[in-house]
């Protein structure tokens, strides 16, 4: 084994060992989804930090100070609390965007390079089929599948969802 296929074949290794399972995880989603959804549960974890927030001053309000519960204004306090509910809201969902677009891109960086990687050592070794994604193994692909690969085989989707990277 030469050693320009051992060096690539460690840097997959590394690669699927510290990044593969979350970068392959992020690529099935368009970035706006992968966004979409992380920043959806970011927004119910403070939302619900909130409501926490709020039920604990509730029952500083009405058990320690001992306020009386029906002289409150509850209009004007859910009004404040709403506002400042939603101006939180707001905020994690800016920072929480611009994290997980950060995230995604460099995640779509680093995939690009593996499959790069890939098409290296198969071209290194003469075959130049593409091999199935993300099996945890470098690939190898035998003389007999070099040819155009049957639909339905996971070589099939394989090379088509390469072509989308």
């Amino acid at each position: 084994m030469d050693k320009e296929r051992l060096i690539i074949m460690s840097k997959l290794a590394v690669y699927d060992k510290n990044y593969g399972e979350k970068d392959k995880a992020a690529g099935k989603y368009f970035r706006t989804d992968y966004v979409y959804r992380k920043n959806m549960w970011a927004r119910l974890y403070v939302f619900a930090g909130c409501m926490l927030l709020v039920g604990l001053y509730a029952l500083r309000l009405f058990v320690v100070e001992g306020q009386d519960p029906f002289a409150v204004d509850y209009a004007g306090v859910l009004m404040n609390i709403g506002a400042a509910v939603l101006a939180v809201l707001v905020v994690y969902t800016l920072i929480g965007t611009k994290i997980y677009v950060s995230e995604y891109n460099r995640s779509q960086r680093r995939l690009g390079n593996y499959m790069d990687l890939i098409k290296l050592l198969n071209d290194m070794s003469g075959t130049g089929a593409v091999p199935t994604v993300g099996t945890g193994s470098v690939p190898v692909v035998s003389e007999f599948e070099q040819g155009e690969p049957e639909r339905g085989t996971d070589l099939y989707y394989a090379g088509n969802d390469s072509k989308l990277l």
